[in-house]
């Protein structure tokens, strides 16, 4: 997976209030993401793509 490392100012300013809510720091927070993405698709609040 390649990581962005520099972001541009104008997305930079908005990236570093919500970076605490979408940042995934360890397995944990990874397998809550995946459930409620999966909680998401149940309510058919996402597309399905297959």
């Amino acid at each position: 997976m390649e990581k962005l490392t520099t972001l541009p100012p104008d997305i930079n300013i908005y990236w570093s209030a919500i970076a605490p809510l979408l940042t995934i720091r360890n397995e944990e927070e990874y397998d809550q993401a995946i459930e409620r993405l999966n909680n998401l698709w149940i309510l058919n609040l996402l597309p399905n793509v297959t």
